[in-house]
C-alpha cells in the first residue's frame, strides 16, 4: 500500500476550521488524520472525539470508526454495547464493513481494512475547499477450512490449496516456510501465508501473527496492532489468545489499564479450559480488581484451578485452608493441596508444609521433615523459612543445618 499523503498545516488548519464550524465531512476526516498521525502527532483520543462529532451527525465512516474505537478501547475506555449501537447506524446506512462485523460477531475484519491502531484504513484524498472524504470500504467473507492438515500433504498440494483460499492450508504452509520443514525456509512467504490465514479467519494464525506484532519477531513491531489481532484469535475461538489479553489489560501498557476487561477475558480463557485463568480469577477476587472483594469467591476459583493441577493455585488454596481464609480452617485438606505444590518446588507451599510438620497440624508432628521442607523453602529465598532454620541455634534445633543452607548464595 503506498504512503498516504502527508497534509499541510495550512490544510490542516482549513480542515480544523470546516470541523470546528460542523461540517461532517471535515470532522470524519479530523477524526482519521489523528488517527493515524498524519501531519500531526497521533492521538487516539482526539480521533474518537472528531469520530464521535461526525458519527452524531450520520457519516457512516465516522460512526464505523467509532465503534471500532470503542470496542478496542483506543483513544478512550471499552464500551461494546455502545460500540454495538454504531456498527448498527452504520450498517444501516449500507456501510458493507460494518454489516459484515455484524453478521460475524466482530471476528472477521482483515488488515485491509484496520489499521494498527484500530480504524477504518481510508485515503483522505486531498483537502481543500469542496474536497469530501471517499469511503471505500470492502470485506470478503472468510472461506471456511475444509483442509485437512497433516504432515504427509505434499507442499504442493499445499500451495494449491492455499491460493484457493484456504486458510487450513495456509496457515500449514506457512508453518513449513518459517521452520524448512520439507521445504526450503522461506521467512518471507512463510509470513505472507501466516497473514493470509489470519485475515481469512484462522484462529491460530492470528495469534501467531499477534504475537510476531508484539514482540517484532518476522515481521515488524507493532503492539497496538498485536492487540487486535490477539482479540480477533480470541473470539474466534483460539484458546491461547484470551489470556493474553488478560495480560495486557491487567498491565496497562499497551492499553489503557482496565480491571473489568481483565475480568472478561480471564472468564473466557477459563472457560476454554485454562487453569491460570482460574487461578487468576481467584486473584481479582481476592484483591478486588473489577469485582467487589470476595475471599470466599476466591478460593472456590483457586480450588478449582488447584484441581486441575496448577502449582501456584495448589499453594494459594492450601494457605486458605490452613488459616481459614475464605473457606472453613481445615489443616488436613491444607496438607492436600500443599504437598504436591511442594513437590513441585513452591517455596510458599514448603514454607506452610514446613510449619504443619514442625507443630503437628493436620499430620502427626516431625521436625525432620519439617527442617527438609524449611530448607528447600529456604534455598529458594523465602525469608521465613531462612528464619525458622535460624532460630534453630538458639531455641533448640530443629535439625542441625550447616550455614550454606540458610544462606545459599554466600
Amino acid at each position: 500500500m503506498p504512503p498516504l499523503p502527508q497534509p499541510t498545516p495550512e490544510e490542516l488548519a482549513f480542515l480544523r476550521r470546516r470541523a470546528e464550524d460542523g461540517d461532517r465531512a471535515s470532522q470524519a476526516r479530523l477524526g482519521y488524520i489523528h488517527s493515524k498521525g498524519l501531519g500531526t502527532p497521533r492521538d487516539p483520543a482526539a480521533a474518537r472525539y472528531w469520530f464521535r462529532r461526525a458519527a452524531e451527525q450520520g457519516e457512516s465512516s465516522a460512526q464505523y470508526n467509532l465503534a471500532i474505537s470503542l470496542y478496542y478501547g483506543t483513544g478512550g475506555g471499552i464500551d461494546r454495547r455502545e460500540a454495538t449501537v454504531w456498527f448498527r447506524k452504520a450498517a444501516a446506512q449500507g456501510l458493507p464493513a460494518a454489516r459484515k462485523i455484524l453478521e460475524s460477531n466482530y471476528a472477521t475484519v482483515t488488515c485491509d481494512q484496520i489499521e494498527p491502531g484500530g480504524y477504518l484504513i481510508r485515503d483522505p484524498g486531498p483537502i481543500g475547499p469542496g474536497a469530501l472524504p471517499p469511503v471505500n470500504v470492502s470485506v470478503a467473507a472468510p472461506r471456511q477450512t475444509a483442509y485437512t492438515m497433516t504432515r504427509g500433504v505434499s507442499s504442493q498440494s499445499l500451495l494449491a490449496a492455499a491460493r484457493e483460499g484456504d486458510v487450513g492450508a495456509q496457515f500449514l504452509l506457512s508453518a513449513r516456510l518459517r521452520a524448512g520443514e520439507g521445504v526450503p525456509r522461506d521467512l518471507k512467504q512463510g509470513v505472507y501465508w501466516l497473514i493470509r490465514a489470519a485475515e481469512g479467519g484462522h484462529a491460530e494464525a492470528q495469534r501467531i501473527y499477534a504475537r510476531g506484532l508484539y514482540f517484532g519477531e518476522q515481521v515488524p513491531r507493532d503492539e497496538a496492532e498485536a492487540v487486535y489481532w490477539f482479540c480477533c484469535s480470541a473470539e474466534g475461538g483460539d484458546p491461547e489468545s484470551p489470556l493474553i489479553l488478560a495480560r495486557i489489560y491487567k498491565e496497562g501498557i499497551i492499553v489503557r489499564k482496565n480491571p473489568a476487561e481483565t475480568l472478561r477475558w480471564l472468564r473466557l480463557a477459563s472457560r476454554r479450559g485454562s487453569s491460570y485463568a482460574e487461578f487468576f480469577i481467584g486473584c481479582q477476587y481476592e484483591a478486588g480488581e473489577g469485582v467487589p472483594k470476595d475471599i470466599s469467591r476466591a478460593f472456590t476459583h483457586y480450588a478449582l484451578a488447584a484441581d486441575r493441577g496448577l502449582i501456584p493455585a495448589q499453594t494459594r488454596a492450601g494457605i486458605c485452608c490452613y488459616a481459614g481464609y475464605g473457606t472453613a480452617q481445615d489443616y488436613v485438606r491444607a496438607i492436600d493441596y500443599l504437598t504436591p505444590a511442594a513437590e513441585g518446588g513452591d517455596r510458599d507451599a514448603q514454607y506452610y508444609l514446613g510449619l504443619c510438620y514442625l507443630v503437628g497440624e493436620g499430620v502427626p508432628a516431625d521436625s525432620e521433615k519439617a527442617a527438609h521442607y524449611f530448607r528447600q523453602a529456604a534455598v529458594r529465598g523465602h525469608q521465613d523459612a531462612r528464619d525458622k532454620l535460624l532460630l534453630s541455634y538458639t531455641e533448640g534445633p530443629v535439625v542441625k543445618i550447616p550455614k550454606n543452607i540458610l544462606y545459599p548464595e554466600e
